[in-house]
């Protein structure tokens, strides 16, 4: 697909594509003549970096997750989750794709990826970031709710929760940082080594 066509299947402006590409976050298209091609790969890695953007985690910190190596990312995105959300109390757990699919059918991936409910890790695994709200999630599906508007509560409820953790940033930034930066930060070489 060009990336007028992948901008419109993932929602976003092919400018914004372009940045990320820029910053390291996306891989280049494959080229054909002077047409960028992109595959559903790339679609899964944007939707992958939404899903943490949802969660709070800022571009830099993304990028560089996805530069760890594939034997390091689990353990990568559960310390990031417990940087970023101490009062985390879910578990995560690996489950092939297929298995995905047959439990919620062939779509499922698409939009719990979108929701950050779960990541893509390669051809063959996802992580459940969330046990607990999988099996709800489950259940919610199996008595009829579409998935794609569940995936959809779930992604403003995420907006919602980083918002409420904004609330304690901005009452860190106010309580304790500012007063310390308004009392004269200590120089690395102030006392710090004399003994």
């Amino acid at each position: 697909m060009t990336i007028d066509e992948l901008a419109r299947r993932v929602g976003m402006t092919a400018r914004n594509i372009r940045e990320w590409q820029t910053n390291g976050l996306l891989p280049p298209p494959e080229r054909r003549g002077r047409v960028g091609i992109y595959t559903d790969d790339h679609m899964s890695r944007i939707e992958r970096i939404k899903s943490l953007r949802a969660q709070g985690f800022p571009l830099d910190v993304i990028r560089r997750m996805f530069e760890r190596s594939p034997e390091s990312a689990p353990d990568v995105r559960r310390l990031a989750s417990e940087v970023f959300d101490p009062a985390n109390l879910t578990t995560s757990i690996e489950q092939k794709r297929a298995d995905l699919a047959d439990r919620l059918g062939d779509g499922a991936e698409r939009h719990l990826a979108a929701c950050g409910l779960i990541e893509v890790l390669d051809d063959d695994l996802v992580v459940i970031t969330d046990t607990a709200t999988f099996d709800y999630v489950e259940k919610l599906a199996a008595i009829g709710l579409p998935l794609d508007k569940v995936a959809e509560a779930l992604t403003r409820m995420a907006d919602h929760h980083v918002a409420s953790v904004q609330v304690l940033i901005d009452l860190y930034r106010s309580e304790i940082w500012q007063p310390f930066t308004d009392a004269g930060i200590p120089s690395e070489s102030s006392g710090m080594n004399d003994a």
